[in-house]
């Protein structure tokens, strides 16, 4: 009765959040704000939810890619290389990642560092709490967006740092996280301008694994995610055979994304994923296939 409780109040805690200016929007829909993406829901936990990075392992290295199938020959791409695991076999957990975004005219770099500790409550029960911080560095390489404006093209790091909070309880194998993202706003200045690229984010989200019989295991997730002043509801399925070869699904309310994954693992040590699917805007009415790589090494 209590745990449902908590599970309850745990859910309505999400609140709205101040709906950005219209500039402000613009700039948004230009650059990728926001954490929550399908791929990071599969292959990069720590940045919707900074007390989720992997403890199941001592050490933790991949490359993300990602590449928007827009129809022209500088649509979206995104690499990301994260290192992360935990600190002399403690309970103190690390992550340190670069992320390389750059579409048409624009470019974001960003590095960020992440940390974790892992609090045990009992046998079945633990909490971990995390945060990460930041900095981006924006470069707006074309006035092609802004023709009024042919100063406006220059190069800027954020003023503020990125910052996140983010804890998680688990008990046996159920698992209920809260984050706050960017809980100081983000700002760069182009020129004599100063524009908001920030996008502050609430999530909770369930998530579990079960057992199943023959080695095969179901994780299914929900993400609730106060984003732009609206909730955002995204599931999430798993099925994994032998630990090793595993089968996702994942589909989002707000802008109908979907996307379909496939990850194995080679010699317990070499992690290889790849992600197709669907991205709609509902800010622009527009949509485009993407593909993901990840390719990553692993020590348990």
């Amino acid at each position: 009765m209590i745990r449902t409780c908590f599970l309850f109040v745990f859910f309505l805690g999400l609140i709205d959040i101040e709906v950005l200016a219209q500039q402000e929007q613009d700039l948004n829909l230009l650059f990728p704000i926001s954490d929550i993406t399908n791929r990071n829901v599969f292959f990069n936990r720590k940045d919707i939810n900074p007390s989720q990075i992997n403890d199941t392992v001592r050490f933790d290295a991949y490359w993300l890619s990602h590449k928007e199938l827009a129809g022209y020959s500088n649509s979206p791409r995104d690499n990301l290389f994260s290192v992360s695991g935990n600190v002399f076999n403690t309970r103190s957990l690390y992550g340190i990642e670069f992320e390389l975004y750059k579409n048409d005219g624009f470019r974001k770099q960003t590095l960020k560092f992440t940390y974790g500790y892992k609090f045990r409550l009992n046998e079945k029960s633990n909490i971990k709490a995390g945060t990460s911080f930041g900095f981006s560095k924006f470069s707006i390489l074309t006035n092609s967006w802004y023709m009024s404006d042919p100063t406006i093209e220059t190069t800027n790091w954020s003023k503020n740092p990125n910052v996140n909070v983010g804890i998680t309880y688990n008990w046996l194998y159920h698992n209920i996280g809260l984050s706050y993202l960017d809980i100081i706003k983000s700002y760069s200045e182009f020129e004599n301008n100063e524009y908001n690229v920030s996008t502050t984010i609430i999530t909770a989200n369930y998530f579990a694994t079960f057992k199943l019989p023959r080695n095969f295991n179901i994780s299914p997730e929900l993400i609730l995610a106060d984003y732009l002043g609206k909730i955002n509801i995204i599931l999430k399925g798993t099925v994994t055979y032998h630990e090793k070869f595993t089968l996702g699904f994942i589909a989002g309310q707000y802008d109908v994304n979907f996307g379909i994954m496939s990850k194995c693992l080679l010699f317990n040590k070499v992690e290889l994923g790849y992600l197709f699917e669907k991205i709609n805007d509902s800010n622009v009415n527009a949509g485009s296939y993407a593909h993901n790589f990840k390719l990553g090494f692993i020590l348990k």
